[in-house]
C-alpha cells in the first residue's frame, strides 16, 4: 500500500504560460482545453493602499510585457502587491524605531513589528513564486518574445 498523501501535498502545478515561457524542457503535454483569458492589466482595486497600487502599475506593466498576465490573476496579485506595500512600510517604521523597543519592566525585547514584517514578507514571496517572480522560479522562465505580426501574409509576399 503506497502512503497517503495530504490534500495539497507535493509539487503545485505550473501554469501553462510558465511552462510555455520555459520551453516546456520535460515535453510534458500541455492542457489543450485550459481557460485562456484577456491578458490585460486592469485598474487597481480601490482596496489597495497607494503603495499597494504603484507596486500594481510597475509590476502588472512587467508581468504583461513577458506574457504571464491573465485578467483573472488580478485577486491573487492584488494580495502580492499589498502584502509586498504593507512589508515596505513595516520596514520602514522599523528603520525608524529600532529592531528592540523597552518593555514594561524596563528591559529589552524584539519589536513586536517584526513579526509582522516577517509575515508580510512570506506573503509576498508565496505569491510572488505564482508569477515566477523569484530567483528561482524565474530561473526556469525562458522569456519569449511576440512575434512581429505581418499583416501582408495574404498577399504571399
Amino acid at each position: 500500500m503506497g502512503l497517503l498523501r495530504a490534500p495539497g501535498a507535493g509539487r503545485k502545478p505550473l501554469p501553462t504560460a510558465l511552462k510555455v515561457l520555459r520551453g516546456n524542457p520535460g515535453n510534458q503535454v500541455l492542457p489543450e482545453n485550459e481557460p485562456v483569458y484577456e491578458a490585460k492589466l486592469p485598474t487597481a482595486p480601490l482596496e489597495l493602499t497607494p503603495l499597494a497600487k504603484q507596486v500594481w502599475r510597475r509590476e502588472g506593466k512587467r508581468l504583461l510585457e513577458q506574457g504571464v498576465f491573465q485578467v483573472v490573476d488580478a485577486a491573487v496579485f492584488a494580495a502580492f502587491c499589498q502584502s509586498y506595500a504593507r512589508w515596505l512600510e513595516i520596514t520602514a517604521t522599523l528603520n525608524k524605531t529600532g529592531l528592540v523597543v523597552k518593555d514594561d519592566k524596563g528591559g529589552f525585547k524584539m519589536n513586536p513589528l517584526l513579526q509582522a514584517a516577517r509575515d508580510a514578507q512570506a506573503d509576498f514571496i508565496r505569491a510572488s513564486v505564482e508569477f515566477g517572480l523569484t530567483p528561482s522560479s524565474r530561473s526556469r522562465v525562458t522569456a519569449v518574445k511576440p512575434k512581429e505580426s505581418n499583416d501582408e501574409w495574404w498577399l504571399g509576399q
